[in-house]
């Protein structure tokens, strides 16, 4: 569903650079923005039965999304299920698109809302759960476990701890770079 999402803003994107430059009219661009407010709300996702994974260079998910949002404009334009026009799938909701370009930035799109929905949230968790360990077995030896790694429960946890703030940090950088394409 957030791959969906992402496309179906990167096409919100499109619809709207393509209205400013005049290369679609107001009335179907309007119905097409329609279209994808609905996608974004979650609705119409029993209409995306691909799995972006298995769809190579992603020709067929695009192509997926723009008969989903051309069908919907249709409908919203009063004109029956499957009809191509109005609003055509290719002359209007892909307009001045590739692939090429829609699904990598989709991708990104995904990928910055994955590391601020999850992968932030949960290295925090992690950081929080590493400090308490910390706390709680300093101190405390464990010769009698590992005789070969002798000192304390707590040693080991601040290397620990450290790795997780590099990888915040790492990833924090990484999720810059992408925000700057």
């Amino acid at each position: 569903m957030r791959f969906i999402r992402s496309l179906a803003e990167v096409k919100k994107a499109c619809i709207k650079a393509n209205l400013q430059l005049g290369n679609i009219d107001e009335k179907r661009s309007q119905a097409i923005l329609t279209a994808i407010e609905e996608v974004l709300e979650g609705k119409h996702t029993e209409q995306f039965p691909l799995d972006v994974f298995q769809t190579g260079s992603g020709t067929q998910f695009n192509i997926n999304m723009n008969e989903v949002l051309s069908n919907r404009a249709n409908e919203i334009l009063g004109c029956p299920l499957g009809k191509k026009s109005p609003v055509h799938p290719n002359d209007h909701v892909n307009k001045s698109q590739s692939s090429n370009d829609v699904i990598p930035t989709a991708m990104h799109l995904s990928t910055l809302e994955l590391l601020d929905l999850d992968l932030f949230p949960a290295l925090e968790s992690l950081r929080k759960s590493l400090r308490r360990k910390i706390r709680e077995f300093e101190g405390k030896h464990r010769e009698h476990q590992l005789p070969a790694a002798e000192g304390s429960y707590g040693r080991d946890k601040p290397r620990s701890a450290h790795r997780v703030r590099q990888g915040f940090r790492n990833s924090t950088k990484s999720k810059q770079k992408r925000q700057e394409r």
